[in-house]
C-alpha cells in the first residue's frame, strides 16, 4: 500500500478526527462527551497515547487545552482549524507513521456523521466534559522536590550516590500539564539522553515519586562523568542556592552543588551546540571523528566499499548533493557532500568521482555526517570545506526552514529531519552516465560501483532505518512524523503564559502575581502575565534572578560554580567558555615554600631537561587548575601552552605561560576544598593530551579516596599513557618541558 504521508504542521490540527454515533442533537454536557469520546477513537493513539505528539497535540482529549491553544474556537466552526482540517477528509492519515511494515492496515476514519457532531459541538460554545469535582494536583516546591530527590538516595549506597543527577518536570505538573504531555517530556528525554550516550545499552531515566516528575540518571550508564555534568551546569539558568539540610546533604552525598536540573530546559539547550557537542563529546574535526568510528573514508572508496547517491533535488540542499555510506565500528557512517553551486567542479553530473584534484573529481564546500551510535541511535556532525565541525550550516548552501534563521543547526535540525533515520533518496548519477555515455570506460566502470542500482541502496536505507528504529522504541519515544526532541525544545521556546511562569518562579499563581505587583522591576518585565498576556522565554531567564531575589535565594552562578571555569571539551572542541574563572597574577615578591619541603613527581622527564621549567605557588597555595592553549598537530589538538593555577584560601592566583600561545586556551579548575592530586597524560613527542584527579584536601594531605576528573584536555587518541600521582601529598607546582609546545609534565609536592 502506498503511503501518503502528511506535513507536521498538517498534523497539528489532528484533532479532526472524530467517531462515535450520533442520535440527535444532545444537551452540551453530552456534546462534549460524545466529542471527547470521538476524539479517542481515532486521534488519541498518535496525539497524546503514550505520550506520542505528533504535530506538537499531545492533549487531543482535553477539550479545555483544545480550547486555550485555539485548535477550537468556541462558536465559529469555521474558523477552528480542527474543523477546517476536517473538511479535507485526510485526517487521519492512510497509516500509523509508527508502522513501518510493508503494508501498513488503513486508519479507521470518522463518518460524515460524526463530523457533524463535533462541528455541533464546537457551534455550541466547545464546552469541556462535566466531570465531578475532584481535588487539585498536589503542588510540590522546591523543597517538596529536595525531599523527594533525599529519600531516593537514602536508597543507594554511598560509592552509588556520586554517580546520580537527575531531571524534574514538577513544575510542568505544577502549571497544569495533564499526564500524556508528562509522558511526552519523559519520552523525548530519554530520547535525548541516550542520543548523547556512547554506551551500547539504551537506559531510560528512572521516576522517583508516584507522579514521575522527579527522573533519575546514573552517568556512568551513558559513559558521562562529572565534567559532563558541569559542562550542562555551566549553561543552566536556573539553578538556586536552597538553604536547609536536606540540600546540604543532597550536595554532600552526590559531590555536587546542584545534581537536578529541569527536563525540558535540558532537551532543548543539549539539542544544539554547544552542549550537544559538549555532552556528546563530538570530536573537532572529521579525521577525528571517523577515527573514533574505525573509518578510512580514502581507503573504502579506493576499494570501492561505499555506496553512494547523487541527486539534484534535496529539501535541504540548494544544489546537487552526494551522500555516501560506509560501514563503522557500530553500523553504519553517512556523510554528504554539499556544494555552494552547480557550475565546474561542483556540479556532480560531470565531475561524479572524488573528492580530489583529478579531472573527474569534484569539489565539495561542506557536509552533514549522520553515524550510528553504539546503541543504534544517531549522532551528528556539521563540517566545513576543511573538515572542521561548526555549529551551523551557511544558508547559501544548506537550510532549515523550520528555524527562525532558516539555518541548519547542528542536533536539533539533523533530529528533526532524519526523525525516522535515514531519508531515502534516488540516485541520479548512475543513470546518467550510463545514458550519456560521456565518460571513458574506466570512469563509467568505477561510477557503476560507487552508486549501486536502486534495489542495493534502498536495501541499505531499509536496514539501517529498522535498527534506528528499534532504538527508538527502546527508549521508550515513539517512530514519529514529528520528532519528538524537535518537537519539544521548540515547545520550550515558546511563550509563558501565567501558570508557567508561576510553576517555572516556584510559585502558586496567586503568590506569583502577588509577588508582581510588589516588584516594580519584575512588574516592568513581566507585567503582560497580569494582564493574561504572555512573555519571551528570554525575557523571563533575563527576569530569573530577581525572581530568585524576590523570593530571598539565591541564584548559583553556573557560568563560576565552584569557582571552576567552563570544561574543556573532550578532543580539544572548540566551545568558548561562558566565563573565565577570576583569577590574578601572582606578585613578584611572595612568600615561597622552602626548597628542601619540595619533592618531584616524577623526579626525571623523559628527555632529559632541556627547556625544563618549574613553578612553584606561594606558600601556603595549592594547585588547583590549569589553563591550556591547543595546536592541531597528527590530525588532532595537542597542548602548545600550559599555565598553572593555585588558590590561597578564596583566591585565585595565576602562574607564568610555558610554552606557545598558539591556539585557543581552556581553564579546567576543581571545585573548593578540592586541589590537582594526579595528572593522566597521553604523550609521544609532545604532551597530546591529560586530565586532572582532583582530590579532596584533608588537613596537610589529600584524600586519594575522594576524587573526581577534570575534562579532558587535548587528543584523546594520540601518544603513550602514562600517570604522575602525588600519592596523596599536596601538590604545590608544575613542571615539565616546553619550548612552541608542552613536551612533558611532572607535578611538584610538599613532603
Amino acid at each position: 500500500m502506498s503511503r501518503r504521508w502528511i506535513e507536521p504542521t498538517l498534523i497539528l490540527i489532528s484533532g479532526l478526527c472524530l467517531g462515535g454515533e450520533v442520535r440527535g442533537q444532545a444537551p452540551a454536557t453530552g456534546q462534549a462527551e460524545r466529542a471527547a469520546g470521538i476524539l479517542k477513537k481515532y486521534c488519541y493513539r498518535c496525539h497524546g497515547q503514550g505520550g506520542r505528539n505528533e504535530g506538537g497535540l499531545n492533549f487531543v482529549t482535553d477539550l479545555k487545552k483544545l480550547v486555550e491553544s485555539k485548535r477550537v474556537i468556541p462558536r465559529e466552526p469555521d474558523r477552528s482549524k480542527l474543523l477546517q482540517r476536517m473538511k479535507g477528509g485526510d485526517m487521519p492519515p492512510e497509516a500509523d507513521f509508527e508502522d513501518q511494515s510493508e503494508n501498513p492496515p488503513p486508519l479507521p476514519r470518522p463518518t460524515a456523521a460524526e463530523v457533524a457532531l463535533l462541528r455541533d459541538w464546537v457551534k455550541a460554545g466547545a464546552p469541556a466534559v462535566a466531570t465531578k469535582q475532584a481535588a487539585a494536583p498536589r503542588f510540590l516546591s522546591d523543597l517538596d522536590v529536595s525531599a523527594l530527590i533525599i529519600e531516593d538516595l537514602k536508597k543507594l549506597t554511598s560509592r552509588e550516590r556520586k554517580f546520580i543527577r537527575y531531571f524534574t518536570l514538577t513544575h510542568l505538573a505544577n502549571a497544569g500539564y495533564n499526564a500524556d504531555q508528562l509522558q511526552t517530556y519523559r519520552a523525548g528525554l530519554s530520547k535525548l539522553i541516550n542520543s548523547l550516550s556512547w554506551s551500547r545499552r539504551i537506559k531510560s531515566p528512572t521516576p522517583v515519586d508516584p507522579a514521575k516528575t522527579v527522573l533519575r540518571i546514573d552517568l556512568r550508564d551513558y559513559l558521562w562523568d562529572e565534567g559532563t555534568w558541569r559542562a550542562i551546569l555551566d549553561l543552566y539558568p536556573y539553578g538556586l542556592q536552597l538553604e536547609g539540610t536536606t540540600n546540604a546533604s543532597i550536595s554532600a552525598m552526590t559531590v555536587c552543588e546542584l545534581p537536578y536540573v529541569r527536563a525540558d530546559w535540558f532537551v532543548f539547550a543539549a539539542s544544539r551546540p554547544p552542549l550537544y557537542h559538549d555532552v556528546l563529546r563530538l570530536p573537532a574535526t572529521i579525521e577525528e571523528l571517523e577515527r573514533k568510528l574505525d573509518v578510512d573514508v580514502a581507503a573504502n572508496i579506493r576499494q570501492d566499499r561505499v555506496s553512494r547517491a547523487g541527486f539534484n533535488a534535496s529539501g535541504v540542499s540548494r544544489n546537487n548533493r552526494l551522500i555516501e555510506r560506509h560501514e563503522s565500528t557500530n553500523g553504519a557512517y553517512w556523510r554528504s557532500y554539499d556544494f555552494a553551486g552547480n557550475a565546474d567542479r561542483k556540479n556532480l553530473f560531470s565531475h561524479p568521482l572524488g573528492p580530489g584534484e583529478e579531472e573527474q573529481d569534484f569539489e565539495y564546500d561542506g557536509g552533514e555526517i549522520v553515524f550510528a551510535l553504539p546503541n543504534g541511535l544517531n549522532g551528528y556532525m556539521l563540517i566545513d570545506a576543511q573538515g572542521k565541525r561548526i555549529d551551523k550550516g551557511p544558508t547559501e548552501i544548506v537550510r532549515d526552514n523550520k528555524q527562525a534563521d532558516g539555518a541548519v543547526v547542528n542536533g536539533i535540525s539533523c533530529m528533526s529531519c532524519h526523525n525516522r533515520g535515514l531519508i531515502e533518496k534516488p540516485d541520479q548519477v548512475r543513470d546518467v552516465v550510463a545514458r550519456t555515455k560521456s565518460f571513458n570506460a574506466e570512469v563509467s566502470e568505477t561510477v557503476m560501483v560507487l552508486y549501486p542500482p536502486r534495489d542495493k541502496m534502498d536495501e541499505l536505507f531499509k536496514g539501517d532505518q529498522e535498527r534506528f528504529a528499534q532504538a527508538v522504541k527502546q527508549s521508550g519515544s515513539a517512530l514519529s512524523q514529528t520528532e519528538p526532541v524537535f518537537a519539544l525544545a521548540t515547545h520550550f521556546e515558546d511563550e509563558l503564559n501565567l501558570p508557567l511562569a508561576a510553576a517555572e518562579a516556584g510559585l502558586r499563581v496567586k503568590d506569583f502575581e502577588a509577588m508582581l505587583e510588589r516588584s516594580p522591576r519584575l512588574g516592568q518585565s513581566l507585567g503582560p502575565l497580569l494582564v493574561g498576556g504572555t512573555v519571551k522565554r528570554d525575557v523571563f531567564v533575563e527576569a530569573f534572578p530577581l525572581i530568585a531575589e524576590a523570593r530571598h535565594v539565591k541564584t548559583i552562578d553556573v557560568a563560576g560554580l565552584s569557582d571552576a571555569a567552563t570544561p574543556a571539551p573532550r578532543a580539544g572542541g572548540n566551545r568558548a567558555p561562558a566565563a573565565e574563572a577570576k583569577t590574578k597574577p601572582i606578585l613578584g615578591q611572595r612568600k615561597a615554600y622552602p626548597p628542601e619541603r619540595l619533592s618531584n613527581f616524577p623526579e626525571e622527564f623523559f628527555g632529559g631537561n632541556r627547556d625544563l621549567f618549574r613553578e612553584v605557588g606561594p606558600a601556603g597555595s595549592v594547585l588547583v587548575g590549569v589553563r591550556v592553549s591547543y595546536i592541531m598537530r597528527f590530525g588532532g589538538p595537542k597542548i602548545s601552552s600550559i599555565q598553572p593555577i593555585f588558590r590561597v584560601g578564596r583566591t585565585l592566583l595565576e602562574g607564568e605561560r610555558h610554552g606557545g600561545l598558539l591556539g585557543k586556551e581552556t581553564t579546567a579548575i576543581a571545585k573548593p576544598g578540592y586541589a590537582v592530586g594526579a595528572l593522566r597524560t597521553h604523550t609521544g613527542l609532545t604532551v597530546d593530551g591529560f586530565e586532572m584527579v582532583f582530590m579532596k584536601i584533608k588537613g596537610d594531605r589529600l584524600d586519594p579516596n575522594d576524587t573526581y576528573n577534570s575534562p579532558w584536555l587535548g587528543d584523546t587518541r594520540g601518544g603513550s599513557p602514562g600517570e604522575v600521582n602525588s600519592q596523596g601529598n599536596l601538590v604545590v607546582g608544575l613542571q615539565g618541558r616546553s619550548k612552541d609546545e608542552v613536551n612533558a609534565l611532572g607535578l611538584i609536592g610538599v613532603k
